[in-house]
């Protein structure tokens, strides 16, 4: 149970670093839920010390426990015999196996920033799926397929000159003292690209397709 006298400085702390008052009932509300994430992250740090632990033991990896955990690579949620743990970190089965085969890069795991997934063309440049994927299919995009799963990495260094660095990202304070990330500029590959293509016009590139 917080003291008057901790969210007391806590209000104060706040608005001296954001410039905004926060009633008690509010600064207790933050600091509270402040607490609960801190506790997380320690929940988290020991569950990862566990597990490195463990892999002294077995250092080829080992199967997960029983709670839920997301791959590294595609995101998917695993946990028991469907989720593996190694050096690289928490993989599915699926996104283990493509590492073996050297489908996926070791870089993959270690820098995030090496390649794209599917979704991030949206993200970054509101371009579809479908359209990543006639790319694809043209060749004029390279990407590795983890079989089982047909998960899609599209790793910078395999397309040079059309894949650009992925964009930076900081963060913004917004006019009501909330943080919002925000990403540098990068023009869209695609959308370059297209002013070559000599497909119909009614089938030509454009952001938001």
């Amino acid at each position: 149970m917080l003291d008057d006298k901790a969210i007391k400085e806590f209000q104060e702390l706040f608005k001296r670093k954001y410039g905004k008052e926060y009633s008690l009932n509010a600064a207790a509300e933050a600091f509270n839920n402040l607490i609960r994430f801190v506790r997380v992250l320690q929940d988290i740090a020991r569950e990862d010390r566990r597990r490195q632990l463990k892999l002294q033991d077995h250092p080829e990896g080992f199967y997960l426990d029983d709670l839920k955990y997301n791959c590294g690579i595609c995101y998917a949620t695993v946990s028991g015999e469907r989720g593996w743990y190694d050096k690289y970190g928490i993989s599915c089965i699926a996104c283990r196996d493509a590492r073996r085969k050297k489908i996926i890069p070791v870089a993959a795991y270690k820098h995030k920033d090496s390649w794209y997934a599917m979704w991030e063309f949206n993200h970054y440049w509101n371009v579809k799926p479908a359209t990543v994927r006639r790319f694809v299919r043209s060749g004029k995009l390279k990407a590795r397929i983890v079989p089982g799963s047909n998960f899609h990495i599209f790793m910078i260094k395999d397309n040079k000159g059309f894949l650009p660095q992925k964009p930076k990202s900081h963060l913004v304070r917004t006019s009501d003292s909330s943080v919002q990330v925000n990403y540098e500029k990068v023009k869209s590959p695609f959308v370059e690209l297209s002013r070559f293509n000599n497909r119909p016009t009614s089938d030509k590139i454009t952001e938001g397709c």
